[in-house]
């Protein structure tokens, strides 16, 4: 069974409908791309990692599950894993930090730009993450939250638009716009919200006094 950070995922490529190929980067075991194979939401995913242990791992896993003839590993570091980009696919990448998931698009920003979308799951400095795709021609269409262990994560759905939006600075703290966020946990992200602000604003003050 997934992760719910991940089950957000593969609820949204379901909405979007049976989809040619997508490209997983930084896949770990495999995870993922046999979650959409297996149920019938793409017909092929290159998944990529930069280490070798975890795509060992997935090659276990998609014999295991028998889809290894549906799932292409790749070993390299983001984009430039994959040989052959096709336009308009989509594309994940899921579990790093929100500044290194910027340097990825970056880097690969000749391939990321022709996605037709991209899910991206940052571990922390989301409103970093936002400000970034902003500045940068990407328009977040939505954003999902998703709880394990009391730990909420942001789920960012995007595209390359070639502009930017007018955000607020709290825009980029919070985010812009959500969908299907059950109301308790959106209460609960905005308390955690405000008390990482006030104990920053807390330390700043101290540092000041002394």
């Amino acid at each position: 069974m997934l992760k719910p950070r991940l089950m957000s995922i593969v609820e949204d490529i379901g909405v979007t409908g049976k989809l040619e190929i997508v490209y997983d980067i930084g896949t770990d075991h495999a995870l993922l791309p046999i979650m959409l194979i297996k149920n019938g939401f793409c017909k092929k995913v290159v998944a990529t990692d930069i280490k070798s242990g975890p795509l060992k791992k997935a090659a276990v896993n998609t014999a295991r599950y028998g889809v290894e003839d549906c799932v292409i590993l790749c070993m390299g570091d983001g984009f430039e894993a994959i040989p052959e980009f096709e336009t308009g696919s989509y594309v994940i990448i899921s579990g790093v930090g929100g500044i290194l998931l910027t340097e990825i698009l970056d880097k690969g920003s000749d391939k990321a730009q022709k996605a037709g979308a991209i899910a991206l799951q940052p571990m922390n400095n989301a409103p970093y993450l936002r400000q970034w795709l902003n500045c940068n021609g990407y328009y977040v269409k939505y954003e999902k939250l998703a709880v394990e262990s009391r730990r909420i994560y942001n789920l960012l759905f995007c595209e390359y638009v070639g502009h930017s939006e007018h955000y607020s600075a709290s825009d980029y703290i919070v985010g812009k716009r959500f969908a299907n966020c059950p109301e308790d946990i959106f209460e609960m992200y905005i308390s955690k919200i405000m008390h990482k602000l006030k104990k920053e604003a807390d330390g700043k003050a101290k540092s000041k006094n002394k």
